[in-house]
C-alpha cells in the first residue's frame, strides 16, 4: 500500500505545487562564473543549502560566502543573487516557501 503523505520526484529538480501544497524545492548546478541571476522571491521566505563547492549568496548588496554543509537564510522580498566564483561545481538545494 502506498502512502500518499510521499512522492519520490525523478527527472525535473524541482518540485512545486500541486505535488506540494505551498513548499517549492529544487536542486541546482552552477559552474565556475555561473549565477543564477538577480531576483526577488515575493512574499516568501528562502533557504539555500549548499551541497558542495562554495556560494557566493549576495542578498540586497551583502556578499555572504557559504562552502557545503552551511545553509543561507533570504528572507521576504529580498532581492538576491547565487554566483559560484569558485573553480569546483557548486552545487545546492534550494527550498521556497510562502509566507
Amino acid at each position: 500500500m502506498r502512502n500518499s503523505n510521499y512522492k519520490l520526484v525523478t527527472g525535473p529538480s524541482i518540485i512545486k505545487p500541486p505535488i506540494t501544497q505551498r513548499l517549492k524545492v529544487g536542486y541546482v548546478e552552477l559552474e565556475k562564473g555561473a549565477e543564477v541571476g538577480e531576483h526577488v522571491t515575493s512574499q516568501k521566505e528562502e533557504a539555500i543549502i549548499v551541497i558542495s563547492g562554495e556560494a557566493k549568496v549576495v542578498i540586497e548588496g551583502e556578499n555572504i560566502k557559504a562552502k557545503a554543509g552551511e545553509l543561507v537564510y533570504v528572507g521576504p522580498d529580498k532581492k538576491h543573487n547565487v554566483i559560484n566564483e569558485n573553480s569546483l561545481t557548486l552545487k545546492y538545494v534550494y527550498v521556497v516557501c510562502n509566507i
